[in-house]
């Protein structure tokens, strides 16, 4: 009896510093490696330019298919994902492969868009594709990065859902996907990591062996701030004028329209939809939440506005709604 309250009283003193620890790491005074808490000196702590992931899903399973731009998941639901010129498509040690590579039965992990379609099968958008040949294979984890912590020899990663603490080290390698080392990794980047051990707890923690910077911040910052000086949709210059702030926006019927997509104005909902049914668009002026089709309402930079009786939206919605490519180049804003 006497042993069995000994075990009692030092499970207690263990959950009682496992508790007291997670309190702790939430502000990034203490980390737990591999069993071992060490305190980071001279903390500097970056917050996040984003808000934590909301907008994506991941999807593994087996492929049991491949076509013209798409992958058919056997899982489940026999899940279908749409690629493009803009998916990321990797194999297990993180190489750039294309879709031609991709071979049925293969195992694959997908971060895609958390909106997908209820038909049969469901479909969605894949922006990080990642195939094994492996029976199990060990894909590196997805994150977007919250905030850095900085210590004497280390640095700690915070992912912006809360699930991983990671530990960088002089011996973890950073590269971007062509290879070219990176120097840091910064708060609002995009990256996979690879790691060898892994704690089972919240946030699950380890040491990186390997980082790939897929989107960094300081480049999409770059790209978020330029001013447009020209807007050409499908080759054509158009005229229409261009909102600079915090967001860029631009005039959703204009560009629709040259896109080739209807555009309609509901006077009593202040709403507005693009293209039609049943894979129309529609949302409402002050509401950041555009609906198409039967997918999830989808959140983008901004909500749209009315602006001199003209509706504005952010440039992503061409990007992330209708699927149009948008590139930012010399300040000027090319759709198609």
């Amino acid at each position: 009896m006497k042993k069995f309250l000994l075990i009692l009283t030092i499970a207690a003193i263990l959950l009682t510093s496992v508790v007291s620890f997670a309190e702790e790491i939430g502000d990034g005074s203490l980390s737990i490696i591999q069993g071992d808490i060490m305190a980071i000196n001279e903390l500097d702590e970056r917050p996040a330019v984003f808000s934590p992931i909301t907008d994506k899903q991941i999807i593994d399973g087996t492929i049991a298919g491949v076509e013209e731009g798409r992958i058919i998941i056997d899982n489940d639901s026999n899940f279908a994902i749409n690629t493009d010129e803009n998916t990321i498509i990797i194999n297990e040690k993180m190489q750039v492969i294309t879709l031609a590579d991709v071979k049925e039965n293969s195992k694959i992990r997908v971060i895609a868009s958390a909106m997908e379609t209820r038909s049969i099968p469901p479909q969605s958008y894949g922006y990080v594709v990642m195939i094994s040949e492996a029976e199990q294979p060990l894909f590196p984890i997805y994150a977007e990065v919250a905030k850095i912590a900085t210590g004497e020899g280390f640095t700690l990663i915070t992912s912006a859902d809360g699930q991983y603490i990671v530990r960088v080290t002089p011996e973890t390698i950073v590269t971007k996907l062509n290879g070219e080392k990176v120097a840091e990794v910064k708060a609002g980047d995009t990256i996979l990591f690879s790691t060898s051990i892994l704690t089972f707890s919240i946030p699950a923690q380890g040491n990186a062996d390997s980082i790939v910077v897929l989107n960094s911040a300081a480049e999409v910052a770059e790209e978020k701030v330029t001013n447009l000086d020209k807007v050409v949709v499908n080759g054509k210059e158009i005229t229409t004028k261009v909102i600079d702030g915090e967001t860029t926006l631009v005039h959703v019927r204009a560009i629709s329209e040259t896109l080739g997509y209807e555009v309609a104005w509901d006077n009593q909902l202040f709403a507005v939809a693009v293209g039609t049914v049943p894979m129309g668009v529609n949302f409402k002026i002050g509401e950041n939440r555009y609906n198409k089709a039967k997918m999830m309402p989808a959140t983008l930079s901004a909500a749209p506005q009315l602006i001199n009786d003209l509706t504005y939206v952010p440039v992503d919605f061409f990007s992330e709604i209708l699927e149009a490519e948008v590139t930012i180049v010399d300040g000027v804003l090319n759709i198609k």
